[in-house]
């Protein structure tokens, strides 16, 4: 029955492959106990092109066929670009595992988005990103949305985190 907020608006520097400066340019927060080591940043951070996301094995890791299966359910059109709608499913149950949509970037195989699910023993954990075309065919990630539904220990709680990111060079 309670509602906590968590705002900031921050400025990044990113130099490849993961080298993060962030500066906080405002911030406010409702948050009781709220702890300042606690950075959104590592989600936004986090990328389904990494190999494993804390312990979650991502869809496009290396050796992703031996965790999941995938079926293509369609395709649209978004201005010049068809976008593929993928299924990802698990081959075995496992709170590593996630199962959804990936939206992949026909002929560039990059991706356009993604919709997916993961089940743990405190919940579910829904991942959605969203990426645009940023400059020259670099598709970066430009909003972000984690929901979770969590049930542990008689506690019941929902939780929406929401990013978006706008690129200056």
């Amino acid at each position: 029955g309670q509602a906590y907020m968590l705002e900031s608006i921050n400025e990044v520097k990113h130099t490849a492959p993961d080298k993060y400066e962030m500066k906080v340019l405002a911030s406010q927060n409702t948050l009781p106990g709220y702890v300042e080591s606690v950075n959104p940043m590592d989600y936004i951070n986090a990328s389904l092109y990494q190999q494993q996301i804390e312990s979650f094995v991502s869809p496009l890791a290396r050796n992703a066929f031996s965790y999941y299966r995938y079926s293509f359910e369609g395709s649209f059109l978004q201005g010049n670009y068809m976008i593929d709608k993928i299924r990802v499913s698990p081959r075995r149950k496992s709170q590593q595992l996630c199962e959804g949509f990936l939206y992949i970037v026909e002929d560039l195989w990059c991706l356009h988005s993604s919709d997916l699910e993961v089940s743990t023993i405190a919940g579910t954990l829904y991942l959605q990103q969203l990426y645009a075309n940023v400059i020259m065919d670099a598709w970066l990630p430009v909003s972000h949305k984690l929901e979770a539904d969590v049930q542990i220990a008689g506690v019941k709680a929902d939780v929406t985190y929401v990013s978006s990111l706008e690129y200056k060079k």
